[in-house]
């Protein structure tokens, strides 16, 4: 983190650095009794919130390491359905991170949220806009789209109001 943080203060001064890294996540979505979505969400540093999911070790998809920090950041095995978002990029972290990311539908197949690992918990659509309002979701903009998508599931129209 202390990298991280060296970054954001140089780019706050002008200095443009980043690091290149590459990652995949999970987005584990539930439907609610009254027809919403919530989806698992993890804290991150420095106060964000994000998907379960982080960098592949060496030889690793990045498939295979969204499951695998999934698991490690909330407890559950996961099973993938299929791939949503194949090369996303952001930046992130006030400049210092450039991602090159992948993020797949699962669904849990073995075990239960552990809050104690991550934070991990189930967030409402209410929620999500929230944290993109005030600025602590990291991937902001492909969230507006899985919520959109979502909400087109659930035949409603775009984001709440």
């Amino acid at each position: 983190m202390g990298v991280v943080k060296g970054l954001m203060a140089l780019n706050k001064c002008g200095i443009r650095i980043h690091i290149t890294q590459k990652a995949g996540f999970v987005l584990i979505p539930r439907q609610e009794a009254d027809g919403t979505f919530s989806f698992v969400l993890v804290d991150e540093m420095l106060g964000y919130k994000g998907l379960p999911g982080g960098r592949p070790e060496k030889g690793e998809s990045r498939e295979a390491a969204a499951k695998r920090e999934a698991w490690e950041e909330t407890g559950c095995r996961v099973k993938t359905l299929g791939i949503l978002v194949k090369e996303g990029e952001e930046i992130i972290f006030s400049g210092a991170i450039k991602l090159n990311y992948s993020v797949y539908e699962a669904e849990i197949e073995k075990g239960e949220l552990n809050s104690k690992l991550q934070g991990a918990k189930y967030c409402s659509q209410k929620d999500i806009e929230r944290f993109i309002q005030d600025g602590t979701l990291l991937g902001s903009y492909v969230w507006i789209a899985i919520l959109h998508y979502y909400a087109k599931e659930n035949g409603t129209v775009g984001m709440s109001a």
